[in-house]
This record gives structure tokens, C-alpha cells and sequence, in this order.
């Protein structure tokens, strides 16, 4: 008795924003619409300056941040979000992805 085996194809970027991703995706980047993120602390961590001079250099396309839970790694981002669009950077060259 034979087996049947079909060959998945990989799905690309395109085929999940197809599959309704998009909407998600543009909800999570509001700045690409023109619109401000919400009120965030004035307080920045240790790690925003570390991580945002790593942005500037320019030595990866992407930056991970990972951690605990609570720690404040969305708040890290979102500040920094914040702080390249004060400081007149595209909007279409920020992506954020949260897992």
C-alpha cells in the first residue's frame, strides 16, 4: 500500500498578509499611518542606549530583544520607536514584530 506524500510549499511573506496578517501587522506599526504611540515613561532602562546606538551603527537590519516577562522590553522598544521618529527617521524603515 502506497503513501501519498505532497510537497508543502514554504509560505512566503506575501501568502500570510493574503491570509489576513496584514491588518495585525499594520496594527502594530501604527506609525506607519501617522500616528504617535501612546504615553510612554520618561524613565529609560540601562538598555536603551545600548540598544539604540546598536540601531544607529547600522550593524544589523534587526535587533531581538528577549527576556522575562514584565521586564519592560516592549516599553525599551516603544521608547525607542518613539525616539528615531522625533528624530525625523522614515517611518517605513520601522518594523516592529512582537512574538
Amino acid at each position: 500500500m502506497g503513501l501519498a506524500v505532497s510537497k508543502a510549499r514554504q509560505l512566503t511573506f506575501s501568502d500570510l498578509l493574503h491570509a489576513g496578517l496584514e491588518p495585525v501587522i499594520r496594527g502594530a506599526n501604527p506609525w506607519w499611518q501617522g500616528e504617535r504611540l501612546v504615553e510612554l515613561p520618561r524613565f529609560r532602562r540601562w538598555a536603551f542606549e545600548p540598544v539604540l546606538a546598536r540601531l544607529r551603527k547600522g550593524l544589523t537590519p534587526a535587533v531581538v530583544l528577549r527576556g522575562p516577562r514584565q521586564v519592560g522590553k516592549t516599553t525599551l522598544i516603544n521608547q525607542i520607536i518613539d525616539q528615531l521618529l522625533s528624530e525625523d527617521t522614515d517611518p517605513r524603515r520601522i518594523f516592529r514584530l512582537q512574538f
